[in-house]
């Protein structure tokens, strides 16, 4: 039979345990979300150096002045607002 006491004990048990299970998954979701902004982070930072070696090399972009930079440009593809701008 089961008493009361039981009843309340499983619940608080169950709770715990829901709890504990909410807060893993809550860990691993925040570990998973910093991994991929390193590796968004990484990547806009190989795309700045590609472009700036590009305008470097090129004869293309020779005497070129520019009032932004080549992160402004990866930014801006990757959908960030521009440094100067409002929400950037």
């Amino acid at each position: 039979m089961i008493s009361g006491l039981d009843v309340m004990l499983q619940g608080l048990t169950e709770g715990i345990d829901a709890n504990l299970l909410g807060t893993q998954t809550q860990k691993a979701a925040t570990e998973r979300g910093a991994a991929m902004t390193a590796d968004r982070d990484q990547a806009m930072e190989r795309a700045t150096r590609e472009l700036e070696a590009g305008w470097a090399s090129d004869g293309r972009w020779e005497g070129i002045e520019r009032a932004y930079t080549a992160a402004d440009v990866v930014g801006l593809s990757a959908g960030r607002a521009h440094p100067g701008q409002a929400g950037g």
